[in-house]
């Protein structure tokens, strides 16, 4: 487009967008404002990296609000981390993502199963993590642990989710913890285009290769 040619001409531009997919598309130096105040300038990526780590704060809700009725309180944390580990309630589309869970039973938990479902602001279910469709086999856990869902590209838009995270042991169901963890989304440059598909179109992303047979010249006509 016309702001690409134009960035790639030489001329300086400042770029001023809520818009993190076209920022790092478009941009080679970012800087980060807090409160009116530059905080930092560096790379896109690294300047990108750091305005998600600035957003601990609501990475984790308080989990005996969000236990159900009759559970036993065995989930004691879950949060979210980024790449590198750092709670985090804000993370970029498609980036690798861990929710991290860590419990606490007075006894050892036989045929174990950790589950999580992610849903939307209007309660629509678009995702659903578990251990048992992962490894095929229930798993025999100690009493207190740590257990780490990876996701190496976390499929969605940008918006607000809220997992609900869930254990079971031999087939009982021991605590389900509903809403606890707020995962806030914002746009990145997934697809190397500085575009993302509408929320009217999708409600993930997913990477596909298209194959053009027919020549670049008939394609323009």
């Amino acid at each position: 487009g016309k702001m690409q040619d134009v960035s790639r001409s030489g001329r300086t531009v400042l770029f001023v967008s809520h818009n993190m997919a076209a920022v790092q598309n478009l941009c080679s130096k970012a800087t980060l404002l807090e409160q009116g105040a530059v905080v930092a300038f560096d790379s896109c990526s690294e300047v990108t990296h750091q305005y998600l780590r600035s957003t601990v704060a609501a990475a984790s809700r308080d989990v005996s609000s969000c236990r159900l009725t009759g559970m036993q309180p065995v989930i004691e944390k879950v949060e979210l981390q980024s790449a590198d580990g750092t709670p985090v309630s804000t993370i970029s589309c498609g980036s690798t993502a861990t929710i991290v869970i860590t419990y606490k039973s007075s006894e050892p938990l036989p045929a174990a199963r950790f589950g999580i479902r992610i849903e939307n602001l209007l309660g629509e279910n678009l995702l659903f993590l578990q251990s048992l469709l992962e490894h095929g086999v229930h798993i025999d856990l100690p009493a207190a642990g740590v257990i780490r869902c990876c996701i190496p590209e976390l499929p969605l838009l940008p918006g607000t989710y809220f997992a609900t995270v869930g254990c079971s042991s031999n087939e009982t169901q021991l605590d389900v913890l509903d809403r606890v963890l707020e995962i806030n989304i914002v746009g990145s440059d997934y697809y190397g285009s500085g575009r993302l598909p509408s929320a009217d179109n999708a409600k993930i992303v997913l990477r596909s290769r298209w194959v053009f047979d027919s020549p670049a010249d008939e394609l323009k006509q």
